[in-house]
């Protein structure tokens, strides 16, 4: 069984000497809790008033992309130390059973899948898109810090201007988290997909399913970027390029400067690991004037937890 986990990096201030990471976990999604197998596509957010919103694909049966699938969220009011109970949030109502891209035994499935979490900090609501058989986008809302969600807006037209370019017939927001922009427009990455029955592929646009970046607050131009840091190499050990790493070397970059360049790489976990997202701490590091990130990072293969890291990265 998969369990997400949060992860929190602290940065003292540039005058505290660097430090070898030291270790803490605190479990969002246990194995096997509300009797899910898995749980995968994880995304987090905090909110304006620091509020703390994890979420994530709860894979009831086993670990595919097509089954039965739910969305659930949890909530954490003291910066990741506890959580409030499990929320099955996404497509209550009316079950839409029979996936039509499963080659077969999709008839009594409902797959609610990759949930996407966008905060607009001038209003403070959080805006939710997630998908249902890989094929239909909806959308709701929250204005109280994720208590309560508004019923849900099938929004999949929103998507069909691509079709002129690309006849895709599989679609999937996320994962991870969006944005706000300066203009008022929210952003999401979205994956599509041409598609053939029981496949997912070949695809017409993708985006980066094990990767999350942010930038923070203490100065102009700083990135966190976190991903699987493993290079595909040949039988010589030669780079192959644009090949596809394994999954494993679960790694924390820093840079000061919009990216160029990378000057701190710290491998958190030398393990399996998949996807991950990051958010900011905002109203701690205002506080405390400490640099904190929260972080959800999901433990392929070896299905041990993933953990709750205080590092100093710099």
């Amino acid at each position: 069984m998969r369990i997400l986990a949060l992860l929190v990096l602290t940065l003292l201030p540039a005058f505290v000497a660097a430090s070898e990471p030291t270790f803490e976990t605190s479990e969002v999604f246990p194995p096997g809790v509300n009797g899910i197998a898995h749980y995968r596509i994880p995304g987090i957010v905090v909110t304006p008033k620091g509020t703390v919103l994890a979420y994530c694909e709860a894979r009831k049966n086993n670990s595919s992309d097509w089954g039965e699938i739910e969305v659930h969220l949890r909530r954490s009011t003291d910066g990741g130390k506890t959580w409030l109970p499990s929320q099955h949030i996404a497509h209550h109502g009316e079950r839409m059973e029979g996936n039509p891209r499963k080659a077969k035994g999709g008839e009594r499935e409902q797959t609610v899948n990759n949930p996407v979490a966008i905060v607009d900090h001038q209003t403070g609501a959080i805006e939710f898109l997630y998908c249902v058989h890989y094929a239909r986008c909806s959308s709701m809302r929250s204005q109280d810090d994720g208590v309560k969600w508004s019923e849900p807006v099938e929004i999949t037209a929103s998507f069909e201007p691509f079709r002129e370019r690309y006849d895709w017939k599989v679609i999937a927001t996320g994962p991870g988290h969006g944005l706000r922009i300066k203009s008022g427009r929210l952003v999401v990455p979205v994956w599509l997909a041409y598609g053939n029955v029981g496949d997912q592929k070949p695809s017409a646009s993708g985006t980066i399913c094990r990767a999350s970046i942010v930038t923070h607050a203490s100065k102009p131009g700083t990135l966190i970027f976190s991903n699987p840091h493993s290079l595909d190499r040949d039988e010589s050990g030669k780079e192959r390029p644009a090949g596809r790493g394994k999954r494993k070397n679960l790694s924390i970059k820093l840079s000061y400067d919009d990216g160029t360049p990378w000057p701190i790489n710290k491998i958190l976990d030398a393990g399996p690991s998949a996807d991950s997202d990051l958010a900011v701490l905002e109203k701690l590091f205002m506080q405390f004037r400490i640099d904190r990130w929260v972080f959800v990072h999901l433990k392929d293969q070896s299905f041990r937890a993933a953990g709750c890291w205080h590092a100093n990265l710099r």
